[in-house]
């Protein structure tokens, strides 16, 4: 890795993060450890650029429930293949700075270490850089642990975030054992219906939009939720109004 990309990646403490600790659950969702990520870094030779290296980086570990809800039973590594897994792990890393959440820029387009770029959507913090509780997202993924911070050898440290689905890199040949039909999620993220996707999640629904259909949604535009008079998304983002949420986003869905 180390050599053929060019770059160098932090350190001892950061691998020794990784796989041990439990994600817990967050928004009504629970999550494993992030097991199968570490068993990847193991095999592709990664783990010693992350012991041995000066420079500071961000890794957003998987965690073991997110690789088994992004990839259908058929798609193995061996499936995957040797370059295509290298890539995709290599995205989930970014080289350079030990980003903390509240450093994530709403919009951000970090460049990964595969070379490509992933988007950061921020909502846990207002544009005062107050904490909100919101979600974070790199990508469709919900960042469900973050600021692991680890020390290293060189400065500024490095940063571990645990997320809950595998980032798949732009442009990815994705074998087609490995491929699921896109859920309404997944389409409000690549879309940019952030606040719906964010609605959906707070609602605790990510996992009946994914496992039920087929559906037909009119998602409303971020526009259509800034519309709103000020303080009502918020306000139907808070846990005590979820029955309402649930029921605000249910009258935008059809089942067939």
């Amino acid at each position: 890795l180390l050599l053929l990309f060019g770059i160098t990646l932090v350190n001892a403490n950061l691998y020794e993060l990784i796989g041990e600790h439990d994600a817990g659950s967050s928004y009504g969702h629970d999550y494993s450890l992030e097991v199968v990520f570490k068993y990847f870094v193991d095999q592709l030779g990664i783990a010693e650029g992350l012991q041995n290296s000066q420079d500071p980086l961000t890794v957003f570990a998987f965690t073991d429930n997110a690789w088994f809800s992004t990839f259908p039973d058929a798609c193995t590594p061996g499936v995957l293949g040797g370059d295509r897994v290298m890539e995709m792990v290599l995205h989930h890393i970014y080289v350079g700075a030990a980003v903390a959440s509240n450093m994530m820029s709403h919009g951000a387009q970090p460049v990964m270490a595969s070379g490509k770029e992933a988007t950061i959507s921020n909502y846990a913090y207002d544009e005062n850089g107050v904490y909100t509780e919101g979600p974070m997202y790199i990508d469709d993924a919900m960042i469900v642990r973050w600021d692991l911070a680890a020390p290293s050898p060189g400065d500024g440290g490095s940063m571990l975030h645990l997320i809950n689905r595998v980032l798949i890199p732009p442009n990815f040949d994705l074998p087609s054992e490995c491929q699921t039909p896109a859920n309404l999620l997944v389409l409000s993220q690549q879309n940019g219906f952030t606040d719906f996707a964010q609605a959906v999640e707070r609602a605790g629904l990510v996992e009946s939009f994914a496992a039920f259909g087929p559906f037909t949604s009119f998602i409303p535009t971020n526009d259509a939720f800034d519309s709103l008079p000020l303080g009502v998304f918020d306000c139907l983002l808070e846990e005590e109004n979820r029955d309402t949420l649930i029921n605000v986003i249910a009258y935008h869905v059809h089942t067939l």
